[in-house]
């Protein structure tokens, strides 16, 4: 994989003194790596980011987005398998299956939402992972991390 770097330098003028000429300027860097992204058939997956720390005790329904090419479903598919997989603290929390009906279309635009229990397993932060398969073995993807609220186990002796 190739991996793109992005830097940028910039700097800051501090205009609020009375005499701009002796305003002081600071320097500043900016450095962040990209990886490219390419799909042959410009098929791809988008969860949406939250960026709130997620709840304990509650269900958060997340959204994720879609665009897919309909040749890559296989002749009269009715619908598309989106997998998840969600990890904490390097192991899989729990996973699934959501079935998403698709119509007729050349390509096929819509969101569907994955309903996900948030609980002390999830802490302190989680990753989801959601991809689809196609016939060809191409595979559209997105990852998201969500941050989650501090949560406690309560032991009764």
């Amino acid at each position: 994989m190739t991996l793109v770097s992005l830097k940028d330098r910039y700097s800051i003028r501090n205009v609020t003194q009375e005499d701009s000429s002796t305003a002081a300027v600071s320097f500043h860097e900016a450095f962040k790596w990209l990886r490219p992204f390419y799909s042959e058939s410009c098929s791809f997956l988008e969860i949406q980011y939250v960026k709130e720390a997620l709840l304990c005790g509650q269900e958060h329904e997340v959204q994720v987005e879609y665009i897919l090419d309909r040749s890559k479903l296989g002749p009269g598919a009715n619908h598309v398998d989106f997998y998840f997989f969600v990890i904490s603290r390097g192991r899989i929390v729990f996973n699934g299956q959501k079935q998403v009906p698709v119509g007729q279309d050349e390509t096929l635009k819509g969101h569907s939402s994955l309903t996900l229990p948030i609980s002390i397993d999830l802490a302190p932060s989680s990753h989801l992972l959601v991809y689809a398969i196609f016939e060809d073995g191409e595979v559209a993807a997105d990852m998201e991390t969500f941050t989650i609220q501090k949560c406690f186990r309560i032991r009764c002796h």
